[in-house]
């Protein structure tokens, strides 16, 4: 019988993967990636048990690494027979993925707040209806003139216009 060293999360991994899970990644996604950050290669079956994870998770959180090209997969023969191990690597050092995360979430930021700048023009564009809703309240924007305006205080001594 062969006898393998098996690892395992530590409390700086776990505290890691849950930062990523809290940046909208999925669990199995962030282990495998952590996994593979601390492990330069590792094939399925060391990733399931490292991860604590099951063959169908790890294979989709690979599928989806590989898809970011933050992964790569390479099929390796350890006997003649049989059917080829994937051994997985990461592509990217853990910055440079970072990197990736932090421009995607900027451009996600970013496409929100476009968002809100037009549901403020419509709103002012649309003010026959709106005053039902904020009980003649002025909109917080610009007006059709392009006077500033503030809306109403949302809370008790907020002083924001």
């Amino acid at each position: 019988m062969e006898v393998k060293k098996v690892t395992y999360f530590t409390e700086k991994e776990e505290e890691f993967a849950n930062l990523l899970m809290n940046l909208g990644f999925e669990k199995r996604v962030a282990k495998v990636m952590i996994y593979l950050s601390s492990k330069p290669e590792s094939t399925t079956h060391d990733i399931e048990r490292g991860t604590d994870l099951r063959q169908p998770e790890v294979s989709l959180a690979t599928v989806y690494l590989i898809d970011k090209k933050w992964m790569v997969c390479k099929e390796v023969r350890e006997k003649k027979t049989g059917r080829p191990a994937k051994s997985f690597r990461l592509a990217k050092p853990l910055p440079e993925i970072f990197n990736s995360i932090e421009e995607q979430k900027k451009n996600e930021i970013c496409a929100k707040l476009q968002m809100m700048k037009k549901l403020r023009v419509c709103a002012n564009e649309c003010s026959a209806i709106l005053p039902q809703v904020y009980k003649d309240k002025p909109i917080p924007g610009k007006d059709p003139q392009g006077r500033t305006v503030s809306g109403p205080r949302l809370c008790e001594g907020d002083h924001s216009p």
